[in-house]
């Protein structure tokens, strides 16, 4: 009769290899999101609206709004829309 006292362990590489493309894959995802450039925005956008300065010297006085004969002219054809009937007053008695 053999006693076997310890057995050999074998390596587990698909484990290893599955754990190292885990750590890999969080490290370079953390770089892309947190410390590589991204200029792919500033691509997408194009010229034209990247120019806001004319939009940044515009003043907008709610009083000369207001006081536009334009504005004043605007008629009102609806009122407000109705509320509907909510639900009961006491939605946990029995019907």
């Amino acid at each position: 009769m053999a006693i076997v006292l310890e057995e050999q362990q074998r390596f587990n590489w698909k484990a290893l290899i599955i754990f190292l493309a885990v750590v890999i894959g969080v490290f370079g995802l953390a770089y892309f999101l947190f410390f590589a450039p991204s200029p792919a925005v500033q691509l997408i956008i194009p010229p034209s609206v990247q120019s806001t300065t004319e939009l940044s010297g515009v003043d907008l006085n709610a009083s000369d709004l207001l006081q536009n004969k334009t504005y004043q002219s605007l008629k009102q054809y609806g009122g407000p829309a109705p509320l509907p009937q909510m639900g009961r007053t006491n939605p946990f008695i029995h019907y």
